[in-house]
């Protein structure tokens, strides 16, 4: 059961490595603004390393991929480009994966997760629900790509967090 477990949990870092692999290569631009933005994500996974604890990685990592599922299933009905729903549908699958496995995780260290999202995340929702589909892929793209720095920054930071839970710091 261990080496199931192990090699599923290998798998889905896998599928979320070549997923975050697509985006940054998909969307990502080598311009100016990006090196700086890059320059200053060591000073922002330092301050989230400082203030990380285990029951706000949780939240953290739960809260951020479950408004990626929400976005991306907005993104499934909306999106206006096949590319971007082809991406949504990857998005959903693994993020639910994600969240399946953090949150035996969480339970397992008797630690809560979030119910529904919190107020800055459904605000994103909100606001791409109420975009014009013409409007919606492009919001759509950045708000996922600056979910995905986010993301890195958090999980960067929480690999490397000594006073985190052992499996969390290897779910990260």
């Amino acid at each position: 059961m261990c080496n199931k477990l192990s090699f599923h949990r290998f798998f889905l870092r896998g599928i979320l490595f070549l997923t975050s692999a697509i985006l940054v290569s998909a969307l990502a631009t080598a311009d100016a603004t990006e090196t700086s933005n890059h320059d200053s994500l060591t000073v922002k996974q330092h301050l989230i390393k400082w203030m990380l604890t285990d029951q706000k990685f949780i939240d953290k990592a739960v809260l951020g991929s479950r408004s990626e599922i929400e976005l991306s299933q907005l993104a499934l009905e909306k999106a206006q480009a096949l590319r971007v729903r082809d991406f949504a549908k990857a998005m959903v699958h693994d993020h639910t994966a994600a969240d399946t496995e953090l949150g035996v995780i969480a339970q397992s260290k008797n630690l809560p997760v979030p119910a529904a999202l919190d107020g800055e995340h459904q605000y994103d929702v909100n606001r791409l629900k109420n975009l014009s589909d013409a409007q919606f892929d492009a919001a759509y793209i950045d708000l996922m790509r600056q979910d995905h720095d986010s993301a890195v920054s958090l999980f960067a930071a929480a690999a490397n967090d000594d006073k985190l839970a052992p499996e969390l710091r290897e779910f990260a």
